[in-house]
């Protein structure tokens, strides 16, 4: 099977609020368990010390043993942004969320391969809110050489203290039924003070051995489960990608986003503005796949164009320009071959691209040593 039907079949019956939605999928299993990812932290010592840290965080490995779920048993987890690019293009950077009155327009699904109810995951997830904020051994260093800004009626306080106060998420037992899944209301008391507008729920539905946990939105997460099927719960064979993502262009957005003055020479583009600068306004979609072969990663990279023509014109400047990249890397590497390149000439010999009609495919393949240049080795 070509990566493009592959890819294609993956996309098969996904939800999306509209043809403008991007979706990022990994499938967190799979990576955990991969030689790739067993290969990055035998070789990075910056990437394993945090991994560790993560995993074996005190409120982490408390909320895996409430939760009863590990990274193991994260089979999917994808996030859906209704209209991200015009969302991005419009956002003020020197403002707050607030300038998202109704929210932003995202969507977080979570697939588990363990069947727990809804309500029983609630009584979970209160049982880990109500335990300690701080760990016993915490406490015991904080008594031993207490801090001059804590008193020891505050340390008393610590020790008893829960994670997140009980009227914080009360109410949320209160959920209502939606096509097979329960929908809890997130209480204004959960929120940022710039988001108490926002109508955010967290609907979970739990079926043929699986839980599927949707967070967003009320409207778009009610629409998840509504268009959902109860096939999307089952497990992907271990054929598929284990990362995928598309992001829809359209022409409209890329005029509003002055892509038009990337054909000027005079340009961003410069000189490149005379192969690039049309083709790039004829982009319809990018989207990608990756998958492990033991300590390797393929990722393929497709470009939709709204032609064929505009898709050979930017492989062709993208084939020249790789070309002169490989060439002068290789220039440099005889010069002085005692310096160690931060792209090595062999990961740039891996990466080809092909055009297909209307499409340019760049295919990588990458060690970690290629993908984790800048992380410290053991």
């Amino acid at each position: 099977m070509s990566i493009l039907a592959l890819f294609a079949h993956t996309l098969d019956g996904d939800w999306r609020p509209s043809e403008s939605s991007a979706f990022f999928t990994v499938k967190p299993n799979r990576v955990v368990g991969s030689s790739f990812f067993e290969e990055t932290l035998g070789t990075y010592k910056l990437l394993a010390f945090g991994y560790s840290s993560i995993v074996n965080d005190f409120h982490a490995n408390a909320f895996q043993q409430d939760m009863g779920f590990t990274p193991e048993n994260l089979s999917e987890a994808t996030l859906v942004f209704h209209r991200m690019m015009e969302t991005l293009y419009l956002l003020e950077t020197n403002r707050s969320v607030s300038q998202f009155q109704g929210g932003v327009p995202a969507t977080v699904i979570f697939k588990i391969d363990k069947e727990v109810a809804p309500e029983v995951l609630l009584q979970r997830f209160q049982k880990w809110a109500s335990g300690p904020r701080y760990s016993a051994q915490k406490i015991k260093q904080l008594k031993e050489s207490p801090p001059p800004e804590f008193t020891a009626d505050q340390l008393a306080e610590m020790s008893s203290s829960p994670r997140i106060p009980k009227e914080v998420y009360s109410g949320m037992e209160k959920a209502r039924e939606l096509a097979g899944a329960k929908i809890f209301t997130i209480p204004h008391s959960m929120k940022d003070t710039q988001m108490k507008a926002w109508d955010l729920v967290v609907g979970v539905r739990a079926d043929q051995g699986n839980t599927t946990i949707a967070a967003g939105l009320r409207d778009e997460v009610g629409s998840y489960f509504s268009h959902a099927s109860s096939n999307s719960l089952q497990a992907s064979p271990s054929s598929d990608p284990v990362a995928t993502f598309e992001i829809p262009l359209s022409a409209a957005l890329l005029e509003k986003m002055g892509t038009n003055n990337l054909s000027d020479p005079n340009g961003p583009l410069g000189p490149l503005a005379v192969g690039l600068g049309e083709p790039i306004q004829k982009i319809r979609k990018v989207s990608g796949t990756a998958q492990f072969s033991g300590p390797r990663v393929h990722l393929d990279m497709i470009v939709d164009f709204a032609d064929s023509q505009s898709a050979q014109s930017l492989w062709s400047v993208a084939q020249a320009s790789l070309g002169m990249s490989q060439l002068s890397a290789m220039r440099k590497q005889l010069q002085n071959p005692q310096l160690k390149p931060m792209i090595s000439m062999d990961f740039m010999q891996r990466i080809k691209l092909q055009h297909k009609g209307t499409q340019v495919v760049v295919h990588v393949e990458a060690l970690p040593v290629d993908l984790f240049p800048w992380a410290v080795p053991r």
